[in-house]
């Protein structure tokens, strides 16, 4: 079989897919595949990439591989609408809702903290997760490079950071909703949306402390928690401030 090269250059932060953050390399090959499943074997998530250009010209997914091309994959575009001119763009839903994967729990708490709808369970596993995205149009958020892999994800984003914190701020910057968001208007818990209450109607999930306190509570209609702005309230006010700064 004669072998054929091609050269795939990755721009912005596509290069951490790569060995050492290289951001060029070579590929060799027989018969020529789609573009696709070259770059997914790179490491990079088709989810991940917003423009690809084959010898110059924008291409969609299936286009194939030539012997001497030339690749160029670009990121998500923070400024620059792409939808027009490049076939492997994919809009994001709007409003942009969530489905998080098993490792992203407590981001997930702090994107609900900050009003974002963000489905996510102990319980899911990854065939589920892609059910869900599909049937709900819910943009995947995962640090499995694998899940966004799968032809069904349209769209989803792989999250860099290991800190929680640093990891829903991540998100709430590359989907643009600082300006969005809605504070204590979700439960952290189960992600249901938060409705006014009385103390009459929470009874003894008020203590008598916080009854004599307060006069403004909130329930969670799904799953029946009380909210109100106790002691820990300073703490989930600094931590939406910097998810608004992201």
């Amino acid at each position: 079989m004669v072998l054929s090269h091609a050269t795939v250059r990755l721009y912005g932060d596509l290069a951490a897919f790569l060995p050492q953050h290289e951001r060029s390399t070579e590929i060799i090959f027989g018969v020529p595949g789609s573009i696709k499943d070259a770059v997914e074997a790179l490491g990079v998530p088709h989810t991940e990439v917003d423009v690809v250009l084959l010898d110059g010209e924008p291409v969609g997914w299936e286009a194939r591989l030539r012997p001497g091309a030339r690749i160029a994959v670009y990121p998500w575009f923070h400024r620059f609408d792409v939808a027009g001119s490049s076939p492997v763009h994919v809009p994001i839903p709007d409003p942009a809702r969530f489905v998080a994967d098993v490792h992203l729990a407590r981001m997930a708490r702090y994107l609900r903290l900050a009003g974002c709808d963000v489905l996510h369970s102990n319980d899911y596993d990854d065939t589920e997760i892609v059910d869900i995205a599909l049937a709900e149009e819910r943009i995947v958020v995962t640090r499995d490079v694998g899940l966004l892999k799968r032809a069904a994800v349209r769209n989803g984003y792989f999250v860099r950071a290991v800190a929680a914190l640093a990891q829903a701020s991540e998100v709430v910057r590359r989907f643009g909703l600082a300006a969005s968001l809605r504070p204590f208007t979700r439960c952290m818990a189960c992600n249901g949306v938060l409705e006014m209450a009385t103390e009459k109607q929470l009874g003894d999930q008020i203590p008598a402390a916080a009854a004599a306190s307060h006069s403004e509570f909130h329930r969670c209609p799904q799953c029946g928690r009380a909210y109100w702005k106790g002691s820990h309230h300073r703490r989930l006010r600094e931590i939406v401030d910097a998810l608004r700064l992201a």
